[in-house]
């Protein structure tokens, strides 16, 4: 948690998959724990082929976890929401490689890379501002949630019209 009190999200950024599919994309991960109940909640956030906003959760019961095994911790959330994510990219890459006549594509390896920028940088840069205020409204995460009100009172820097 920063000293603010705010734990901000994690991001990756989608790799090896032509832009034409996807567009820039995104994967926001917000973990928390709630007694013995570790969560871990993941947007994907895509341009093409028009803005989309895609939000999942994964969701461990620790109460009766053999403690000989790695503990299920923060890392291991993220690790899990990023492993999802990355499932549900695959299959929808599939699908867009198919629906475009592509099957070559349809099956390249993806990778999500850790993100140099923050949902901070797209918001200021007017990237996604629908989408956000989704994410807002469907995020179960209380950390996900302040730290997107926070995000969302920046003022944004908006594009010619």
């Amino acid at each position: 948690m920063s000293q603010t009190g705010i734990n901000p999200p994690s991001m990756f950024q989608l790799a090896g998959v032509p832009p034409g599919f996807f567009g820039e994309t995104h994967v926001v991960i917000s973990v928390w724990s709630d007694a013995s109940i570790w969560n871990a909640e993941y947007s994907i956030l895509s341009k093409r082929p028009a803005e989309s906003l895609i939000q999942k959760s994964v969701t461990f019961d620790v109460s009766s976890y053999p403690s000989e095994l790695p503990p299920v911790d923060k890392a291991f959330m993220e690790a899990e929401a990023l492993s999802q994510a990355k499932i549900d990219l695959i299959l929808e890459l599939e699908q867009r490689a198919k629906a475009a006549g592509r099957e070559d594509l349809a099956y390249l390896p993806i990778e999500l890379q850790p993100e140099p920028n923050t949902p901070v940088t797209l918001w200021v840069h007017d990237i996604y501002p629908e989408k956000f205020r989704a994410m807002f409204d469907g995020t179960a995460s209380p950390s996900l949630k302040r730290y997107l009100q926070l995000v969302m009172s920046i003022g944004r820097i908006k594009g010619p019209n």
